[in-house]
């Protein structure tokens, strides 16, 4: 339950971010966003996710129209572009691959559309907001966990299963997990496994 009133709780701040930073707009006129996701609709994640937006959106009386790329870069971008044509008054983006919305956000600044990135960031993009966690801190607090347990010590392996090997949470969870075991001499591999359920 906490863990679902988290994901509403985050959904209300991602449309809080954008409406503040929306033009103002006439007191009756109905408010839309585009909420952009690169993760899959039947990823358990994702299902929690789409469950808290939809009831944030309800609650703030906003129109939102959610969209899935499942990991599908192309088609994410595609939902991007055409956010952007629809002129809404403001876009919350995933950003899982890093370098991918450069373009987008300087064009959607260009056109007054507010631009809020959650979950995985992108700052050199510009975008006016991230809501999410510190990714890179992150990965420093479970490899100083691991270590403040001894679960592992000098010359250990550890096994670092991703669903997207490169995606930018990966990386930048794995800096942190790099600045606590690298001077450590913990070894580490970072596993592709995929987004099969």
């Amino acid at each position: 339950m906490l863990k679902f009133v988290s994901k509403i709780a985050a959904a209300a701040t991602v449309f809080a971010g954008v409406a503040l930073a929306a033009p103002a707009l006439a007191q009756d006129a109905q408010k839309t966003f585009y909420l952009l996701s690169h993760g899959g609709p039947s990823d358990a994640f994702w299902i929690d996710w789409n469950a808290g937006a939809t009831k944030a959106c309800d609650q703030l009386k906003v129109t939102c129209k959610i969209s899935f790329s499942g990991g599908d870069m192309a088609a994410q971008k595609e939902a991007f572009n055409s956010a952007l044509a629809a002129k809404p008054d403001g876009i919350a983006t995933t950003s899982a691959q890093p370098g991918l919305w450069t373009e987008e956000v300087k064009a959607a600044k260009a056109a007054g559309i507010p631009i809020v990135f959650f979950n995985t960031d992108d700052p050199a993009t510009g975008r006016q907001a991230y809501v999410g966690a510190d990714l890179r801190q992150a990965g420093v607090i479970w490899a100083k966990y691991l270590v403040d347990h001894k679960m592992v010590k000098q010359g250990d392996n550890v096994f670092l299963p991703v669903e997207v090997p490169g995606a930018s949470y990966q990386q930048l969870e794995t800096e942190g997990i790099a600045s606590v075991f690298d001077p450590l001499g913990i070894k580490y591999d970072v596993v592709d496994c995929g987004t099969d359920q």
